[in-house]
């Protein structure tokens, strides 16, 4: 297995479901615990899982509930078979649990298909359009975005990347600004909101696939999609929902 593979694959590992994971999912974190460049990875992600499974544990029925299977046990009432079993306190008790814990569990899986290394790199580019006088700080630029290679070229960014279906938005503004001391070109789209980031995948650890599925995240008010291709990164963002992200990314295609 490859280094990549096992980095994306060992972030669906979900302890606590014994039988429910898949092979390479446990090869993968095999091989990160004896790797040094993903064992802290992996130690991170356990310890996330241990926070979540002792914040379940700590959900407490509520008070009548309590006191009706404390009732029950002490009566000790028959069995009773059917319906009227399923309705009894303890019986609902045990269904409320698993229904918390397979809903843990599915968002867990839902959230890791979704997170990849470098993803924390990526969303504070994100966070940089609330934290920064964004418009401000960027030149006017009233042309296509795909025309504006030559103008990073000039700034010293010889990188800059728009997948297909890009290249035609109407750009407002643009700049190139430094995060880790790595390059990152910005450019604001006139349709308002939208931003354009385009940078080197190295340059912020960030593994995917080339030419993978688009990759989705939420950060406050922002949904970003970000996508490889080669050696570069591609992602745009806007004030919006996850519905609307998958919407707008869907008519790309």
């Amino acid at each position: 297995m490859k280094f990549e593979e096992a980095a994306i694959l060992m972030q669906c590992h979900c302890p606590g479901l014994p039988g429910t994971e898949d092979p390479r999912i446990t090869k993968a974190v095999r091989m990160a615990e004896k790797d040094p460049a993903l064992q802290g990875d992996l130690a991170r992600q356990r310890a996330a899982d241990e926070r979540r499974i002792a914040e379940i544990r700590q959900i407490a029925p509520p008070g009548p509930l309590v006191e009706k299977i404390a009732e029950a046990h002490a009566a000790g009432e028959r069995p009773l078979a059917g319906k009227g079993a399923l309705l009894q306190p303890v019986v609902l008790a045990i269904v409320i649990g698993a229904l918390v814990l397979l809903g843990w569990a599915g968002w867990t899986l839902w959230d890791r298909s979704q997170s990849f290394p470098g993803k924390d790199s990526v969303m504070r580019m994100v966070e940089v359009n609330d934290d920064e006088a964004t418009p401000a700080q960027m030149e006017l630029k009233k042309e296509p975005a795909g025309a504006l290679e030559d103008w990073f070229f000039d700034k010293g960014f010889e990188d800059y990347f728009l997948p297909a279906g890009f290249e035609k938005y109407e750009a407002a503004g643009a700049r190139l600004f430094k995060q880790d001391g790595e390059p990152v070109a910005q450019v604001a789209i006139a349709d308002p909101g939208m931003v354009f980031y385009s940078f080197k995948a190295d340059d912020f650890g960030v593994t995917l696939p080339a030419n993978d599925e688009w990759r989705l995240f939420k950060d406050g008010d922002w949904i970003a999609a970000v996508q490889r291709h080669g050696e570069d990164c591609f992602m745009v963002a806007f004030r919006g929902s996850w519905g609307e992200m998958e919407a707008f990314l869907k008519a790309k295609r």
